[in-house]
């Protein structure tokens, strides 16, 4: 038990280490850039030569740029636009994305502008560890050249150790921090092949900036919007507020633009193959929904119907995970199919992830008796709650009263296999895209948490 005493010095201890990671993202990102700016402003590619003046107004656009930008925009404005406490692109986008119905066109472009500020963001994340340690490393040759042949090596062992100790950081317990091993692993392998090609923290920066760039408009066209509709800003208030920045964006855009032919082509390459990846998925997703949907039948006139045709039922719980709420799932109709039989307490658990980053579960599960046994369980998430299937069950037992043996418990999955063909929605390539990353994406078992002896997953085809 935790006694009163400790719970201060652990709101103590989470505290400096939230502390210490936000000094580390400001030093390692603002305070690192202004640095590799004033480094490539002299540049003798850029015809800049050293002088009192010059350096005093490189200094100066610098100022400016972190006051304008940093200050008021961002600190200011945008940590203002948070998604009950957190933030990023994605917050803002969902922000947005309350003011349009589903299958809207606003909500489309917000959407689109979303997935693009994050792919770009994405682009850009790549650079920051390579050329933060490269340069690092590199004052080691500036002490000694013995070290000139070893910077590179050294540079990518540092990052490799970096990118271990990264899986063990304190993703579990504290809120707004999420550490996805996949994308570890995969900016980790990006990250090394950038040191490798680039091999000089120079030569990065010339890749540098250019993605982040678009994200940086993209940030103000949804403040734009934010600032109008939950804000209160009359339109001409935030025409001339964001107006101004946007014009700030886009002189940087348009500077940044020089760097494509020297590197920046990288960062945009990224940035624009995440971007498919995400939008594919998406879109591949819907289309999915919407065939399962046209062939799939009304759940409560299947409930009725069991009363007419009744089939032989079988001890114990069956659960049966479903993206629809008023649809028989698939796995079901498998399973009556194959089996002809129907366990005696049957549940229709759909999950849904919600635009918030926490839903409490009394608000979040919901439990409605349907008939013959049957019963829909309903559960809302936030994008930073954990799926756990068990856990969600023990607030079923908790708000509802209805137990469960676990191992008297089985629970049927749908797994589809995507076919491409030439239906309309997606160009053919996308839809072979789509389909690899459906055999790749993780199980809906692991996703939830279940028990891997207590799955049972019935197949079917699916065209898009």
């Amino acid at each position: 038990m935790q006694t009163p005493s400790a719970a201060p010095s652990e709101h103590k201890a989470s505290l400096a280490a939230l502390s210490l990671g936000a000094l580390g993202v400001v030093y390692g990102d603002i305070g690192t850039s202004p640095l590799y700016a004033f480094q490539t402003a002299f540049s003798p590619d850029h015809g800049v030569p050293y002088s009192p003046h010059n350096i005093l107004g490189v200094l100066s656009l610098i100022f400016w740029a972190l006051t304008l930008i940093v200050l008021v925009k961002y600190v200011l404005l945008v940590l203002r636009a948070d998604n009950d406490g957190e933030g990023g692109i994605l917050a803002l986008m969902a922000l947005v994305m309350r003011r349009y119905a589903k299958g809207t066109r606003g909500r489309s472009i917000a959407i689109a502008l979303g997935l693009i500020g994050a792919s770009m963001f994405y682009g850009d994340s790549i650079i920051t560890p390579a050329i933060s340690v490269l340069s690092a490393v590199e004052g080691l040759g500036v002490a000694t050249p013995v070290f000139n042949d070893w910077i590179v090596p050294i540079t990518a062992g540092i990052l490799v150790g970096l990118f271990v100790v990264q899986k063990h950081g304190t993703a579990a317990e504290n809120q707004g921090q999420i550490y996805v091993p996949f994308i570890n692993w995969l900016l980790m392998i990006f990250v090394l092949l950038l040191v490798l090609s680039f091999k000089t923290a120079e030569n990065l920066a010339a890749a540098y900036g250019i993605a982040v760039n678009i994200t940086m408009i993209v940030t103000t066209a949804f403040i734009w919007m934010i600032a109008q509709h939950r804000w209160g800003w009359s339109a001409l208030r935030a025409n001339l507020v964001f107006g101004g920045f946007a014009l700030i964006d886009l002189a940087f855009l348009a500077s940044n633009a020089l760097k494509i032919d020297h590197g920046g082509w990288f960062p945009l390459l990224f940035g624009a193959a995440v971007y498919t990846l995400l939008a594919t998925w998406k879109r591949g997703r819907t289309l999915l929904r919407r065939q399962l949907e046209e062939h799939a039948l009304n759940l409560q006139d299947f409930v009725s119907s069991l009363s007419t045709y009744p089939p032989t039922r079988v001890e114990g719980t069956a659960i049966y995970l479903t993206p629809s709420s008023t649809t028989v799932p698939h796995a079901l109709l498998h399973n009556l199919k194959h089996n002809k039989v129907l366990h005696e307490r049957v549940i229709f658990l759909s999950a849904q992830t919600m635009d918030v980053p926490h839903v409490p579960p009394e608000q979040g599960v919901k439990l409605t008796p349907l008939e013959e046994g049957i019963y829909l369980l309903h559960v809302e998430l936030g994008f930073q709650d954990e799926p756990d299937v068990q856990r969600i069950l023990k607030e079923v037992e908790r708000l509802y009263g209805m137990e469960f043996q676990l191992m008297e418990t089985s629970f049927f999955l749908a797994r589809q296999t995507i076919i491409p063909s030439k239906l309309p929605g997606m160009a053919l390539w996308r839809e072979v895209l789509f389909s690899w990353m459906s055999r790749n994406a993780q199980d809906a078992s692991d996703y939830f948490r279940i028990p891997p002896n207590r799955v049972v997953e019935l197949g079917t085809q699916v065209e898009i």
